[in-house]
């Protein structure tokens, strides 16, 4: 026979609907249904058995995994009754889910957090790994590799993003996880900076001058300005313009005054954007 129906199915992309398809059965015998879909999106049980003269219902469900309309069909065979086609047609509307990751981190650090998605495909899947570019601060693998999903639910996935910021203020980027089949899944990554932690205490014996490191974390050169306080600690020059990532050591010197043995006081560094690393510094008489 010809097309019975045709069935409409409509669903976000990855959100599961399903529609009940209403069978009766004619014959004074009980009549068994094997149903089969040639759609990978679209699930039905693989056979159904009404009693005599009752009515059932056959469960359709359909979970997009790409966005785009497509024809199917659903085929019905019976011993008793013969075979039955309906015509799927079948919509993907957009996922209107947008996930975000929120970072948080002192420049000179580095902070992972994990994003997870859904593999629904019923068969191991290789993702492909992008981020948008929009920053530099955020890394991720270039690929990760997904499990078969078992059921319905499908099987989740994580992939680790890291980031490393290298300027003040707020980072953006995008993280775009991708197959052929399996679709795509994007993620907002939003990175804020924050001072880098406080260092030390880095112990000055009196009249001795100690070398602190210090490290430019940005991805440009700056020039960065060296103050101590109290009087009782100088550093050698008031600054200095330091290469992108790459370390130098500041001169600081103790001179007691006398009017405290063991003066605390600290090495402030200050750079562009509202830049400030302090090192505490601890006097010994």
């Amino acid at each position: 026979g010809g097309v019975l129906q045709t069935l409409e199915l409509q669903a976000p992309l990855r959100q599961l609907t399903s529609r009940a398809l209403p069978l009766t059965n004619p014959l004074d015998v009980p009549v068994t249904f094997a149903a089969s879909v040639n759609n990978a999106e679209v699930s039905a049980p693989a056979s159904l058995t009404l009693e005599p003269r009752a009515r059932g219902e056959l469960l359709l469900e359909f979970r997009p995994l790409l966005p785009r309309e497509q024809q199917s069909q659903l085929t019905l065979t019976s011993a008793e009754l013969g075979t039955f086609l309906y015509d799927l047609k079948l919509q993907a509307l957009p996922a209107g889910e947008t996930k975000a990751l929120q970072f948080k981190e002192a420049l000179g650090g580095a902070q992972t957090l994990r994003f997870r998605f859904t593999n629904f495909l019923r068969k191991a899947e290789t993702y492909k790994l992008a981020l948008s570019g929009g920053s530099g601060d955020f890394e991720t693998e270039a690929q990760v590799a997904a499990p078969a999903a078992e059921s319905s639910a499908g099987a989740e996935c994580t992939v680790d993003v890291t980031f490393e910021p290298s300027r003040m203020g707020e980072a953006r980027d995008v993280l775009t996880v991708t197959s052929a089949e399996g679709g795509e899944y994007t993620c907002q990554l939003i990175g804020q900076a924050l001072p880098p932690k406080p260092q030390g205490p880095i112990v000055l014996k009196a009249g001795a001058t100690a070398q602190v490191n210090f490290k430019n974390v940005f991805a440009a050169a700056a020039d960065f300005a060296f103050a101590c306080e109290p009087a009782v600690f100088t550093v050698a020059k008031p600054k200095e313009n330091v290469p992108p990532k790459k370390a130098i050591q500041i001169g600081v010197t103790f001179k007691p005054d006398g009017a405290s043995a063991t003066p605390n006081g600290k090495l402030t560094v200050s750079g562009p954007d509202g830049f400030t690393q302090i090192y505490y510094l601890s006097g010994q008489a």
